[in-house]
């Protein structure tokens, strides 16, 4: 990767390290200051959740942005993204890039209407290992306010992969039931309310995949190794025949400026912004009953709560990033200290940019019969 604050150029594999510079480097300062140009002509992949991490970055930059894609074999909207799938599709990269870029090339062709169209948040897209739903803050889209509806919509999903409902057993699919919905209730709840101004456009979706076994992952993510190795403790490799990933994301406000309701919060000093996201992540700690600009159902508050207790009965590990902080929760672990969501620490989570919403990003082992 190479760039400055108002160009970025990514080669061949972009990795999380990769995402996480590129935050960090776009994300100085309350305001953008000159218009950004990403430039992806010369990139082949991304690693899982690099896409996504540079995706919320380019909010800030909401029509003020212009992307270079890779040329592909043919000129129709197909070609490009069939060519470059994975930098694409399977990074949600090209979701960011349709919401908030005001021109997309390849070559030199003139691609924003087609690219635009393509991902619209109108339209769900659907594959035997991705199925993406996005447009989670808009009206009309699926509902997670009743539970039976939505349990009925998330299995219809599954099925459409190559892990359908039917590789669960009846406790393990309400557990990834109850972990999807309160996800998707946290963006219909919270990502475009205050203090996030009204007119900010932002992007969401609901993302299921499958991968296979994963025997290597970044340097960046060293919780998600700590799992890895202690899953392997658990189950034998032939046990363990893929991954269900559950992404559900927005680049809108973020918890610590929810839960704090100031949005300057990101760049007051520390540890102002940790103490916010930490008292959204207790127990009942929810800002509803203070912004009064969202239902309240039942007892508020107990969403993170509910999404830790089914990874933990899914053997299951999620990340959140939000602001400039990393959570963590694993749910193979059972001492004291790691029980729930917590902030990531050590090289993991230090010095870390400023990137907008939720990015919640869930791993569920799919294990053998």
């Amino acid at each position: 990767m190479i760039g400055g604050p108002d160009k970025v150029v990514l080669n061949s594999v972009v990795t999380l390290d990769d995402a996480e510079r590129i935050v960090r480097l776009i994300g100085v300062g309350s305001e953008f200051i000159k218009p950004l140009e990403l430039d992806l002509t010369n990139a082949k992949t991304s690693e899982i959740g690099a896409g996504t991490r540079i995706g919320n970055a380019l909010r800030r930059y909401h029509s003020n942005l212009t992307v270079r894609i890779p040329p592909a074999n043919g000129t129709t909207i197909s070609n490009y993204i069939d060519d470059h799938w994975h930098l694409l599709e399977t990074s949600h990269l090209g979701l960011a890039v349709a919401a908030h870029a005001h021109r997309v090339e390849a070559g030199t062709d003139d691609i924003t209407r087609a690219f635009r169209e393509h991902f619209s948040p109108e339209k769900p897209r659907i594959s035997h290992t991705l199925v993406v739903v996005p447009g989670l803050h808009l009206p009309g889209t699926p509902t997670p306010e009743e539970r039976d509806s939505f349990a009925t919509y998330l299995i219809s999903l599954l099925n459409k992969l190559r892990v359908p409902a039917a590789r669960f057993d009846g406790e393990a699919l309400d557990q990834l039931i109850e972990l999807t919905r309160e996800a998707v209730l946290n963006i219909r709840d919270h990502s475009t309310k205050t203090p996030l101004a009204a007119d900010t456009a932002i992007q969401s979706y609901l993302s299921l995949s499958y991968h296979p076994p994963l025997d290597r992952v970044s340097g960046a993510v060293e919780p998600l190794r700590y799992y890895i190795r202690n899953l392997k403790r658990k189950f034998t490799r032939q046990q363990v025949t893929g991954f269900l990933e559950i992404a559900i994301n927005d680049d809108g406000v973020g918890v610590a400026a929810r839960q704090s309701q100031r949005e300057a919060i990101y760049w007051a000093a520390a540890p102002t912004e940790e103490l916010a996201l930490l008292a959204a992540l207790q127990r009942g700690g929810s800002v509803k009953p203070i912004a009064k600009d969202a239902i309240a159902r039942g007892d508020p508050g107990y969403g993170f709560s509910v999404i830790a207790q089914s990874l933990r009965r899914l053997n299951g590990f999620a990340s959140m990033r939000t602001g400039k902080y990393l959570v963590v929760c694993d749910g193979t672990r059972y001492d004291p200290m790691a029980e729930g969501f917590k902030v990531a620490s050590g090289r993991t989570s230090s010095q870390l940019g400023y990137l907008p919403g939720t990015l919640i990003q869930a791993l569920v082992p799919v294990i053998a019969d």
